[in-house]
């Protein structure tokens, strides 16, 4: 990794924008001894902890925790969600606040996205997941699932549908996006819980369109046929503790990313369902896991107060980014994957900008 400098267009300070000269905890120590565990021989190896030059980072100042980041298509736009304000839109370079989108009542936006040709925005809170235009903020549909809490949502590929969470009913549901109409449903078998009220928490469509999958507060992880609501596989974990709190696609849809409570994260091989790989040393439960575009790195949030940047090869913990104080509630990369953004519980959005060409 490399330097950057302050002048680059999405490094000018102004308004909402404080550029930090260095990142706090930006190449000392990783965490306590991170390390991969290999899914056959389940013996962890010490990874080495290297040291990079110290990178540049920006804080967005949000009011409340930032509960969920998301880049628009074209990077010219940073989307958040907040415990304490409406979803708002952000200009990427000067930090203005372009637009917020309204949301009934106080509930906690737990998910932001765009859809992938940026014209639309989804958020995810209280009893609903809401769409609106994101060039003219006009609402376009609300997907409520009545008397339920909803923590997660995300759109198809084509954008043509939302797949949002019925947490306390261990169900997700597909929507048609303009139309708000209901087309499928994805039920948990109870037989597959711990405990019946356990909830689904997190949702993912892979890159491909043609599965989604589910996880919770359980030891497992679902895939589904998207088109026919078929039950393709269940990803287990060895413990009944571990909760599946985030789930994730890597680019080419083989292969499937989920977080737990135990400060795991795991890759797994989507046809067998083998698990490849852990990415341990978090000291805290996992909030988000994600790839970058190109799948050559994973990027983990915890509520250990750090977010971590791995090789998906190799599991090697690559740098580590620490919050003010805070734990990290959701991670996100650029499109071309130079940058990723940290959702602070403490109501700051990071941007960071890698360099990931050595």
């Amino acid at each position: 990794m490399s330097n950057h400098s302050t002048s680059h267009k999405l490094f000018q300070p102004k308004k909402l924008i404080v550029v930090l000269a260095a990142l706090v905890a930006c190449g000392g120590a990783l965490l306590t001894s991170p390390h991969i565990s290999d899914a056959q021989t389940a013996t962890p190896t010490a990874a080495a902890t290297p040291t990079y030059p110290t990178l540049t980072a920006q804080e967005f100042f949000i009011g409340g925790g930032v509960t969920s980041v998301a880049f628009s298509p074209d990077e010219k736009m940073i989307l958040t969600g907040s415990a304490r304000s409406d979803p708002l839109l952000l200009d990427a370079v000067t930090g203005d606040i372009v637009r917020s989108f309204p949301v009934a009542g106080t509930n906690t936006i737990w998910h932001v996205e765009f859809s992938r040709d940026g014209k639309r925005v989804l958020a995810a809170g209280g009893d609903s997941a809401q769409v609106w235009n994101a060039a003219t903020g006009t609402h376009i549909a609300t997907f409520r699932v009545p008397y339920d809490f909803v923590s997660d949502a995300a759109f198809s590929p084509d954008g043509k549908t939302v797949l949002i969470t019925g947490s306390r009913v261990n169900t997700a549901t597909l929507w048609q996006t303009t139309t708000a109409r209901r087309l499928r449903t994805f039920d948990v078998d109870p037989a597959d819980l711990s405990n019946p009220s356990e909830m689904v928490d997190s949702v993912a469509f892979s890159p491909d369109g043609k599965m989604v999958m589910l996880g919770g507060d359980n030891h497992n992880a679902w895939l589904w046929d998207a088109a026919t609501g078929k039950l393709l596989r269940t990803l287990t974990l060895d413990s009944e503790s571990s909760v599946m709190g985030s789930v994730a696609f890597s680019p080419d849809s083989q292969k499937a990313l989920t977080g737990s409570d135990d400060g795991n994260a795991r890759l797994w091989d989507i046809a067998t369902g083998a698990l490849l790989r852990t990415f341990s040393g978090h000291l805290g439960a996992i909030s988000r896991a994600v790839f970058s575009p190109d799948g050559k790195y994973v990027l983990t949030g915890s509520a250990d107060r750090t977010a971590v940047l791995w090789d998906a090869a190799t599991g090697k913990a690559l740098q580590t980014f620490t919050s003010h104080g805070q734990g990290i509630y959701d991670v996100a990369f650029s499109p071309d994957g130079r940058y990723i953004l940290l959702g602070n519980t403490q109501g700051t959005a990071r941007l960071v900008v890698l360099d990931t060409s050595q």
